[in-house]
Parts: structure tokens; sequence; C-alpha cells
């Protein structure tokens, strides 16, 4: 029994190296695949373009390098930091008793600590990615792979008081700019950006103490709130792979419509992001076919064991 059960472990590990070998070797086919060009070179191609044919039947998938800036970029909603990204979670950290009883009414109890994810909140607002040639706009909106760096992991225990917290938000909402200008929550007319957020809270996103609902329903008691915050910072390098087209007159990048073509936004160069997918990649591949195939040796070995 013990060789059919390592051997489903070793094909589930295989199953899961399947998929990140996929999403990496896409990841580098997409990078490769995309022209590589200047901020100011897309605007430029744009306005050729116009001359030719039709501004609206004109895309381009493209990668391309810049400093982010932005006008009226985004406030992150627990550290308050300028950023064009974010990503906020709560986490609840708690123990939850169990109690079981066997045949003859014999009662065992245990405590587990367990945590789940109570709020998460993201938001994003386009940019300029600007180089020495000039600048190309960027709705990051629907990215497949965003690189973020994480500016807060605190975790306070049941009982803090969350308007002790340096972090416990500001009447006046989490982020700024709501409309209107290129690099903020809108361009041309039209709002873009997101925004999402879950779970239960009181005071914008912060739960307060001494809360038993939780215990009511779940038998457990609270130990204590884990709060992360991830962003995509203005004023940093960044390295953008996506598809180049005309809105409103302007070209911008943005999602392609092509599923297999994927549409990053990374802080690290081009050759990093290369080498990385195509490490990964290579690895996951050699990891899956080495599960497998060893899921595959034990089931044969016991059966001709059986034989024997």
């Amino acid at each position: 029994m013990q060789y059919y059960i390592t051997a489903a472990f070793l094909l589930l590990f295989a199953l899961v190296f399947f998929f990140v070998y996929r999403n990496n070797k896409a990841k580098y086919e997409s990078i490769m695949r995309a022209s590589l060009v200047k901020a100011g070179e897309i605007e430029r191609l744009l306005q050729d373009i116009s001359r030719e044919t039709s501004q609206a039947n004109w895309s381009e998938y493209v990668k391309v390098g810049g400093t982010i800036q932005c006008d009226r970029p985004l406030i992150s909603k627990f550290k308050r930091e300028p950023c064009v990204y974010y990503c906020s979670v709560v986490t609840r950290k708690y123990e939850e008793t169990v109690t079981r009883t066997d045949n003859e009414g014999n009662t065992t109890t245990e405590v587990n600590q367990r945590s789940e994810e109570l709020s998460r909140n993201t938001n994003s607002t386009p940019f300029y990615l600007v180089d020495e040639t000039g600048a190309i706009l960027v709705d990051p909106e629907g990215a497949d792979d965003i690189d973020t760096i994480q500016v807060l992991d605190e975790y306070r225990p049941e009982g803090t008081d969350p308007q002790s917290s340096r972090y416990y938000p500001r009447s006046g909402g989490y982020s700024s700019g709501s409309s209107g200008g290129y690099g903020s929550r809108g361009y041309g007319g039209e709002g873009y950006g997101s925004s999402s957020s879950g779970g239960y809270s009181s005071g914008g996103g912060y739960y307060a103490s001494g809360d038993r609902n939780f215990e009511d329903r779940m038998d457990s008691r609270t130990l204590g709130y884990e709060y992360t915050e991830k962003i995509l910072p203005v004023g940093r390098r960044a390295f953008v792979v996506g598809t180049a087209k005309c809105v409103s007159g302007r070209a911008i990048i943005e999602k392609p419509v092509d599923a297999k073509k994927k549409y990053i936004v990374s802080l690290k160069s081009e050759a990093q992001l290369t080498a990385d997918a195509a490490r990964w990649k290579d690895l996951s591949l050699y990891l899956m076919l080495a599960c497998g195939s060893g899921s595959v040796l034990l089931v044969l070995f016991r059966i001709w064991g059986i034989l024997k």
C-alpha cells in the first residue's frame, strides 16, 4: 500500500511541475517573440501608420524598458506609499479546538493553529514608461505577471487596538487619482484601473479586537492578524511585455487579446527576466519527468513483486 501512496504523491508533484513548466515556457516564448522597441518609437510608429491605414486596426506585440512615472499615483492602503499597483492582504491566525469521540465514548481534544485570508485589496492605475527617446502609456490591468516589492509584513496579536497602529487607514480613502490626465486612474476621458476587496472588515479593512463572531461560528480563538502589502513603486526601472495599440488616438501598451501571449510587468531587466524564465522552464521540466518516471517505476516494481 505504501508503494501506491508514494506513487500517487509523485504523480501529484509531476502534475504541479507540469503547470509550472507550461507557465514558464509560455513566459519565455512571449519574451522571445515580442519586438524590442524604445518607448518613443511606438508613438512615432503610430503616427506613421496613421498615414497609411486606420490606427484602430494597428497593434503590435512589443517589449520595452524604462522608468515608471505617474502624475497622480495611487497611495497604498496600509503603508501609504505612492505606487501604480498594490496588493494589501489581511490574514487571521487562530487556534481551532477539535473534539473527537470514538466508538467507546472516549473523547480527545486537539488544538490546531490555522489561518484564513480575510481581505485582499488590489488596485492599479495606468502609468508612463519613460526612456531617453520618450514615453509610452502602460495599463497594467489584467497583467499575467506583475513584479512587486514588499513594503509591509506585520503581525498584530489579538487585543491590539487597531486605532493605535500606524497603518490604520485615515479618513479620505486609500488611493489618490480619481479621474483625468495621463498616468492617473483615467486617460482619454475613459476610466481605467481596477480594485477588488473581500472579507469581513471594520475600520476600512482592519478588524476590531474582541470580535467573537469567528469563535462562535468556528469554535476557535483568534491569535492575531497578519498584514502584508506589496506595491509596484513609482520611479523604479521596469520592463514591460504586452500589446501596443491605439486608444483614443494615443499609443498604449495593454493585455494582449491572444491568450498565448503573456502580459508581463517586471522590475527585472530583459536579460534577468529571460534567464529566470528559461531556468524555471528547464528545472520544472526535469522535475516533472523525474517525478512522473518515479511514480511509474514504483507501480511497476510493486506489480513485479506481486507476480514474482
